[in-house]
């Protein structure tokens, strides 16, 4: 599984293609991710150990240095991803995730459920604004709905 870090970086080198330890670091600022040059080093060399990323060795001032470019690991990643689900929850578990994605899940329907109410009482409601004064004071007096009035209980 990709850490944060490495997940930025893999988006990172999905963005430029091909990039040395500089040229990544150099993205990575521009997102506002401040690391050290040893790390981005580092956390490529990582990446590479891991089948995440290629490497190639290309001449440099007299030496060597790497190039990174991206590995399209999508695939790979996702299957591996839900592998892990499955041995940790079972396949119970996958076909939440996929009702999720679907839109079907309870949890997800419920959620969306509450953003709409939550949208419905922070919008100004068009009734109200346009209801007469007499709604007005009915409302405020406790009556439940804007057309209705409330009948006083029975003793």
């Amino acid at each position: 599984m990709l850490g944060p870090l490495e997940a930025r970086f893999v988006a990172a080198l999905r963005r430029l293609r091909r990039a040395n330890a500089r040229d990544l670091l150099d993205e990575l600022r521009r997102q506002d991710i401040d690391l050290a040059y040893t790390t981005v080093n580092t956390v490529l060399k990582r990446l590479f150990k891991k089948g995440l990323v290629h490497r190639y060795a290309e001449a440099y001032r007299g030496g060597e240095r790497y190039v990174y470019a991206y590995k399209d690991i999508e695939g790979q990643y996702i299957d591996w991803l839900l592998e892990g689900l499955t041995k940790a929850f079972g396949k119970q578990a996958v076909v939440r995730l996929a009702n999720q994605i679907n839109g079907t899940s309870p949890d997800l329907r419920r959620g969306s459920w509450r953003r709409r109410q939550r949208r419905r009482k922070s919008a100004p409601s068009t009734a109200r604004d346009s209801a007469s004064p007499a709604s007005a004071a009915a409302r405020r007096n406790g009556a439940t709905h804007p057309q209705r009035e409330q009948s006083a209980p029975s003793p």
